[in-house]
Protein backbone atom coordinates (compact mmCIF):
# COMPACT_ATOMS: atom_id res chain seq x y z
CA UNK A 1 0.00 0.00 0.00
CA UNK A 2 1.04 3.59 -0.63
CA UNK A 3 0.25 6.98 0.85
CA UNK A 4 -0.41 9.65 -1.76
CA UNK A 5 -0.14 13.31 -0.83
CA UNK A 6 -1.20 16.08 -3.16
CA UNK A 7 -0.96 19.79 -2.35
CA UNK A 8 -3.38 21.62 -4.64
CA UNK A 9 -2.31 25.18 -5.32
CA UNK A 10 -5.63 26.39 -6.79
CA UNK A 11 -8.34 25.68 -4.21
CA UNK A 12 -11.06 26.42 -6.78
CA UNK A 13 -10.14 23.21 -8.64
CA UNK A 14 -10.73 20.98 -5.61
CA UNK A 15 -14.04 19.44 -6.72
CA UNK A 16 -12.69 18.78 -10.21
CA UNK A 17 -9.57 17.12 -8.74
CA UNK A 18 -11.68 14.96 -6.43
CA UNK A 19 -13.82 13.82 -9.38
CA UNK A 20 -10.68 12.98 -11.34
CA UNK A 21 -9.26 10.96 -8.44
CA UNK A 22 -12.54 9.10 -8.01
CA UNK A 23 -12.45 8.29 -11.72
CA UNK A 24 -8.89 7.00 -11.25
CA UNK A 25 -10.09 4.52 -8.63
CA UNK A 26 -9.38 6.42 -5.43
CA UNK A 27 -12.07 5.35 -2.97
CA UNK A 28 -11.26 7.80 -0.20
CA UNK A 29 -9.43 11.09 0.13
CA UNK A 30 -8.80 13.16 3.24
CA UNK A 31 -8.79 16.91 2.64
CA UNK A 32 -6.98 19.42 4.85
CA UNK A 33 -7.03 23.18 4.28
CA UNK A 34 -3.43 24.32 4.33
CA UNK A 35 -1.06 27.11 3.45
CA UNK A 36 2.61 27.36 2.64
CA UNK A 37 5.39 29.64 3.74
CA UNK A 38 5.13 31.76 0.56
CA UNK A 39 1.48 32.66 1.20
CA UNK A 40 2.09 33.08 4.92
CA UNK A 41 4.84 35.63 4.51
CA UNK A 42 3.72 37.31 1.29
CA UNK A 43 3.18 41.05 1.47
CA UNK A 44 -0.21 42.13 2.72
CA UNK A 45 -2.20 44.83 0.97
CA UNK A 46 -2.46 47.95 3.16
CA UNK A 47 -6.03 48.46 4.40
CA UNK A 48 -6.42 51.86 2.71
CA UNK A 49 -6.24 50.07 -0.66
CA UNK A 50 -8.67 47.38 0.40
CA UNK A 51 -11.64 49.73 0.89
CA UNK A 52 -14.73 48.08 -0.50
CA UNK A 53 -13.03 44.74 -1.04
CA UNK A 54 -15.40 41.88 -0.29
CA UNK A 55 -12.86 39.12 0.12
CA UNK A 56 -9.63 40.11 1.82
CA UNK A 57 -8.71 36.57 2.83
CA UNK A 58 -6.85 34.70 0.11
CA UNK A 59 -7.71 31.02 -0.14
CA UNK A 60 -4.88 28.74 0.80
CA UNK A 61 -4.08 25.30 -0.49
CA UNK A 62 -5.85 22.01 -0.10
CA UNK A 63 -3.69 19.08 0.95
CA UNK A 64 -5.16 15.70 0.00
CA UNK A 65 -4.15 12.33 1.44
CA UNK A 66 -5.17 8.93 0.11
CA UNK A 67 -4.10 5.35 0.70
CA UNK A 68 -3.95 3.23 -2.44
CA UNK A 69 -3.10 -0.43 -3.05
CA UNK A 70 -0.25 -0.25 -5.55
CA UNK A 71 2.06 1.85 -7.71
CA UNK A 72 -0.30 1.63 -10.68
CA UNK A 73 -2.94 3.49 -8.66
CA UNK A 74 -0.35 6.08 -7.62
CA UNK A 75 0.49 6.68 -11.31
CA UNK A 76 -3.21 6.72 -12.32
CA UNK A 77 -3.87 9.36 -9.66
CA UNK A 78 -0.97 11.46 -10.91
CA UNK A 79 -2.23 11.36 -14.48
CA UNK A 80 -5.80 12.15 -13.39
CA UNK A 81 -4.73 15.15 -11.32
CA UNK A 82 -2.55 16.52 -14.12
CA UNK A 83 -5.57 16.51 -16.46
CA UNK A 84 -7.07 19.10 -14.09
CA UNK A 85 -4.12 21.21 -12.91
CA UNK A 86 -1.66 20.72 -15.77
CA UNK A 87 1.89 19.44 -15.75
CA UNK A 88 3.54 19.64 -12.33
CA UNK A 89 6.66 21.03 -13.99
CA UNK A 90 4.65 24.25 -14.43
CA UNK A 91 4.29 26.80 -11.64
CA UNK A 92 1.17 27.11 -9.47
CA UNK A 93 -0.01 23.54 -9.97
CA UNK A 94 0.92 21.81 -6.75
CA UNK A 95 2.98 18.94 -5.42
CA UNK A 96 2.20 15.23 -5.87
CA UNK A 97 4.16 12.55 -4.03
CA UNK A 98 3.75 9.03 -2.73
CA UNK A 99 5.57 6.65 -0.43
CA UNK A 100 5.16 3.01 0.65
CA UNK A 101 3.40 2.20 3.91
CA UNK A 102 4.71 -0.42 6.28
CA UNK A 103 1.54 -0.74 8.37
CA UNK A 104 -2.08 0.10 7.66
CA UNK A 105 -5.02 -0.51 9.97
CA UNK A 106 -8.62 0.52 9.54
CA UNK A 107 -8.49 0.52 5.73
CA UNK A 108 -11.63 -1.16 4.44
CA UNK A 109 -11.93 -2.59 0.95
CA UNK A 110 -14.86 -1.09 -0.95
Amino acid sequence: MFMVMFVLDNYEKLDEVLSALKGAGFSGVTIIESTGIFRRFSAKVPMRYAYGAHNLQEKGNATLFAVVDNEDQVQNGLEAVQTVVGDFDNENTGIYCAWPLMITKGIRKR
